[in-house]
């Protein structure tokens, strides 16, 4: 069976030695089927801009290279967007790079989020999502199963050397299985 149904993507890009600016505004409608299995989520429109700033340390400086941006990123369900209502996920996010003298990468951010309830993905109550999906950290946490509405602000950390790395996570994650925000550890 066929459905025809909107499917749009507008994307910019320009990257300068010192600013920069990545930008996306895509939808897909509620309806739009693919056979391929290529889209991962029918029924929202999604948007972002992230402009960078970097600056760069002198020859042989401990600090060879600093990169800062900031990510306005939004989510909303396709007919929310069609109507003019409200967001479902929002996410403004501050993140810092830094190339250091050795081959050392250091890098951390601090991110602001809400999410919306979006009962297409967990049922028409805020209860358990369904079977399948995917776990980003191993959580422990409670179930909050009257909310609406998961805010969290978070951070993370990272170093890198060569081939060495150590993420740090910390904050809450609402990356599993339940519609409830938890605290991250690595597994």
């Amino acid at each position: 069976m066929t459905t025809t149904a909107p499917l749009w993507l507008s994307q910019f890009t320009v990257q300068h030695r010192i600013w920069g600016l990545r930008s996306l505004f895509a939808g897909i409608a509620d309806d739009f089927r693919d056979a391929s299995g290529f889209i991962g989520r029918a029924g929202i429109v999604h948007s972002y801009v992230d402009p960078s700033y970097t600056t760069y340390g002198r020859p042989g400086a401990l600090l060879q290279r600093f990169t800062g941006d900031v990510v306005v990123d939004g989510i909303w369900q396709y007919q929310n967007f069609i109507h003019g209502r409200h967001l479902q996920d929002k996410k403004l996010h501050f993140n810092g790079n830094a190339a250091l003298r050795g081959g050392w990468n250091v890098g951390a951010g601090y991110f602001v989020e809400s999410f919306g309830y979006d009962s297409a993905l967990y049922g028409a109550t805020p209860q358990s999502a369904p079977a399948g999906r995917p776990i980003r950290w191993c959580v422990h946490g409670t179930a909050h199963h009257h909310e609406r509405r998961i805010h969290r602000p978070d951070r993370h950390a990272a170093v890198e050397a060569l081939k060495w790395r150590r993420p740090t996570p910390a904050g809450h994650d609402e990356n599993f299985f339940e519609w409830a925000s938890g605290d991250p550890v690595c597994c």
